[in-house]
């Protein structure tokens, strides 16, 4: 346990309680159904598309850390 990286365990944790506290408020008050749906599936759909891009930062940076190369690899999003 030395080497975690506590800062990023701490930024999971929060993105966590954002999207868990109002589903857990959201489901436990008296509201209707259909409010209760549309609001947790905005939310899933929010976590959805954050971790989707959060997958493909991953990949396009382990792509460039791998130093790839080749005619055309400039380092660069821009064409030059």
């Amino acid at each position: 346990m030395k080497n975690v990286p506590w800062d990023q365990v701490l930024i999971w944790i929060g993105a966590l309680a954002v999207f868990v506290l109002p589903i857990a408020l959201i489901w436990t008050r008296p509201l209707a159904s259909s409010v209760e749906t549309a609001v947790t599936i905005a939310l899933v759909l929010v976590a959805a598309t954050c971790g989707i891009g959060f997958i493909i930062y991953r990949v396009v940076t382990a792509i460039r850390d791998t130093g790839a190369t080749g005619s055309s690899y400039s380092g660069s999003l821009v064409d030059d």
